[in-house]
């Protein structure tokens, strides 16, 4: 897995780079601060990718948006 660091001084965030990223629950669990968690995708990604993420986040109470294209 590759990091990268959006650098925006206070609101600076990272972005990883890996296989099977989506399944891996560690990774999550060592960023998301909450119980709740709000997944926001389009009408392309979600089909492919919601089921199974929803999944690696059931621990977080996950809710779905799904926005056109």
């Amino acid at each position: 897995m590759k990091e990268l660091t959006v650098d925006l001084g206070q609101r600076s965030y990272p972005i990883y780079i890996g296989k099977n990223l989506l399944s891996s629950h560690d990774l999550f669990s060592d960023i998301i601060q909450s119980s709740q968690v709000m997944i926001i995708s389009n009408a392309t990604v979600a089909p492919i990718y919601l089921q199974d993420l929803t999944q690696t986040l059931k621990n977080f109470e996950p809710q779905s948006y799904i926005i056109p294209d």
